[in-house]
């Protein structure tokens, strides 16, 4: 995880990166495969879901390249992750986990990482 935040909390707990998610506001950050060595990730795709526990059905909410909320870079490893004020209004405050995959261009699916995700309720309307 590096680069900006906006919109969310990222804490690191026992090898969980645990998110939280502010209603009502603008999400922006980003994930850096690879970290200090950047790994090449063009071609790549990504998807992050949250769910109140892993066999709910329904997602709490989900990012997903290329058109839904998760843009992917290349050689850089940066994977953004994004979500309107407007649209990150519509979700309903609840608290569950999550995950991120990347899937190359083989269709190796790869875990960046997971933890605890929670929407917060906006306060200021």
């Amino acid at each position: 995880m590096a680069g900006t935040t906006s919109g969310v909390k990222i804490t690191q707990k026992d090898g969980d990166v645990n998110i939280i998610l502010y209603q009502g506001k603008t999400v922006n950050f980003e994930v850096i495969w690879g970290g200090a060595t950047p790994i090449n990730v063009t071609g790549f795709s990504a998807k992050l879901q949250a769910r109140l526990v892993a066999a709910t059905v329904t997602p709490m909410v989900t990012f997903e390249s290329p058109s839904s909320g998760i843009t992917v870079g290349g050689v850089n490893g940066k994977f953004t992750i994004s979500m309107s004020a407007a649209n990150t209004a519509l979700l309903v405050p609840a608290s569950g986990i999550y995950d991120l995959e990347i899937t190359d261009g083989s269709g190796n699916v790869n875990l960046v990482m997971s933890g605890k995700f929670k929407i917060e309720a906006e306060v200021t309307r």
